[in-house]
């Protein structure tokens, strides 16, 4: 059976996807998976392969956002992911990067807002295997 939570996210990274395409990025994967790791969009941004988690939230009334939910843990687990990918399907030497795409809805006001941050976080060295 399909939780509501999981139409969520489904729906959510479908409005993920056309947001970036509108800004021109190329849809390469979605949900990537490698052991532990999962990505929910992997993009081409001119000559960079963008890695890109979608984040779901409520509007916070402390301001919270939906970059915080991206944890060290997650981090690692992206770059991980990441490195595998980039090297077997396009050797070493590409350009990576880190986003986030984050979508805020306002059930009071019936409004979602769109974030994205583009280099949300770098890749440590220390996480690569």
């Amino acid at each position: 059976m399909t939780r509501e939570s999981d139409i969520r996210g489904v729906i959510a990274e479908d409005i993920a996807v056309d947001f970036l395409r509108l800004r021109g990025y190329v849809i390469l994967e979605r949900n990537y998976r490698y052991k532990k790791a999962e990505i929910d969009i992997i993009a081409r941004d001119v000559d960079t392969i963008v890695f890109v988690e979608v984040k779901l939230r409520k509007a916070d009334p402390q301001g919270a956002t939906p970059l915080e939910a991206v944890d060290t843990k997650k981090q690692r687990l992206m770059t991980k992911g990441a490195v595998f990918y980039a090297s077997k399907q396009f050797g070493h030497g590409i350009n990576l990067r880190f986003d986030v795409v984050g979508l805020t809805l306002d059930d009071y006001q019936g409004t979602m807002q769109i974030s994205h941050i583009i280099n949300a976080f770098r890749a440590d060295e220390r996480y690569y295997f």
